[in-house]
C-alpha cells in the first residue's frame, strides 16, 4: 500500500503540526507522511518545522488579501498542493 500524502497548511507556532510530525516519526500515523508544509505568513514558526523534520516547507503570498485566499493567491495554494499529490 502506499502512504497517505498530508500536506499542512498554517499560519501560527504549527503545534498541531508538529504533533502530526513527532507522531510519524514515532511511527503512530499508520500510512500517513507529511510531504509538504505552507504557510500565508513568512514568519511563522509552523515554517521551522520543515528543516527540523525533513519536509518541505515554504511560505505561500496569499495576496491580494492576507485574511482570506482568492483570485491569484488561491490559485498559487491550489497549484502547490496539488503539485504533491497529497
Amino acid at each position: 500500500l502506499s502512504p497517505m500524502r498530508v500536506v499542512i497548511l498554517g499560519s501560527g507556532r504549527g503545534s498541531n503540526a508538529e504533533a502530526l510530525c513527532i507522531a510519524e516519526k514515532e511511527g503512530r500515523l499508520g500510512r500517513a507522511r507529511v510531504i509538504a508544509i505552507f504557510s500565508d505568513r513568512p514568519e511563522a514558526g509552523i515554517l521551522a518545522l520543515g528543516p527540523r523534520f525533513g519536509v518541505d516547507a515554504r511560505y505561500l503570498d496569499p495576496a491580494p488579501f492576507k485574511t482570506k485566499l482568492e483570485g491569484e493567491g488561491e490559485r498559487r495554494y491550489i497549484e502547490a498542493v496539488a503539485a504533491r499529490a497529497p
